[in-house]
């Protein structure tokens, strides 16, 4: 695969998923398959505890031999990344068995890189077994009509509601109030009443903060149509936002009656997007 180092870093810098918790920087995915198929490269992740979310990330490479697909290896996002640093652009990166090798202009760089490596620390499932886990949770959400859709095991299709359209950047700026006064909470409350959709952060003793991110104009159907909702998600989404740009929609899947809450959809354009589920 070859693709500029600034694209892939981005890529795998959107893929960590960090957070804060209790002060502490940390990350929720450590290890991913890079899939490289028809000039695009993407991951598909999901979080260390296995249901609070998945997302999946895309990134255009050099590649544009159709019909050939290959899966990269990431053990360690983090050594990658800094692997990344001391290379040039564009890298070319191969899986030679149980190894990845960087190379760019006139550096080649190592890791091992196997399929067999734990996702993470104190888990017994491999690399391949978590990431084919992801997938086939990918495989239930539907992009590819306006409104998306949500197959649950049971066979069962659920419609997205809401759609807001947001710009991610007042996005951005709207969860990275969580930080005011050294706060982290890593807890965001999204919710929609009679004048749009909001976002609060923090708390009163260092300072709650509500931004409004859309307003009814920006809303997809019509007035007196929409669906008022309340939720409150973790996920360091401040993090993920800094390198995310452009217009995104904002839909949500009301599974209450399922006992399993509200989740957020978070449309990034194409087929990219975060699917978080509401604290219950």
């Amino acid at each position: 695969m070859r693709i500029r180092n600034d694209v892939l870093q981005t890529l795998l810098k959107k893929t960590k998923r960090t957070q804060t918790i209790d002060g502490k920087i940390q990350d929720q995915v450590l290890s991913c398959v890079l899939n490289n198929s028809g000039g695009s490269a993407n991951t598909v992740s999901l979080v260390k505890d296995g249901v609070s979310s998945l997302s999946y990330f895309s990134g255009p490479t050099e590649d544009n031999v159709i019909g050939v697909a290959e899966s990269l290896f990431i053990t360690s996002i983090d050594s990658l990344l800094d692997v990344l640093k001391y290379h040039s652009s564009p890298v070319t990166l191969t899986q030679d068995a149980h190894k990845l090798r960087v190379k760019s202009s006139n550096k080649q760089t190592t890791l091992l890189a196997s399929p067999d490596a734990t996702a993470f620390p104190h888990n017994p499932a491999t690399l391949k077994e978590w990431t084919e886990k992801a997938k086939s949770l990918q495989q239930r959400i539907d992009m590819s009509f306006d409104v998306p859709t949500y197959t649950s095991v049971d066979g069962t299709e659920y419609d997205a509601k809401g759609g807001y359209k947001i710009d991610s950047t007042t996005l951005f700026e709207a969860l990275r109030c969580d930080s005011m006064n050294k706060q982290k909470t890593n807890q965001y409350r999204f919710y929609h009443d009679q004048s749009g959709l909001h976002v609060d952060v923090g708390n009163e003793l260092k300072g709650l903060t509500t931004s409004t991110v859309c307003g009814n104009d920006d809303m997809q159907g019509e007035e007196g149509k929409w669906e008022y909702f309340d939720v409150t998600v973790q996920g360091g989404l401040q993090h993920s936002f800094a390198h995310i740009n452009g217009d995104i929609y904002l839909w949500f899947f009301d599974f209450r009656e399922q006992g399993q809450g509200i989740r957020l959809l978070f449309d990034l354009g194409g087929q990219d997007f975060i699917f978080q589920a509401g604290l219950i």
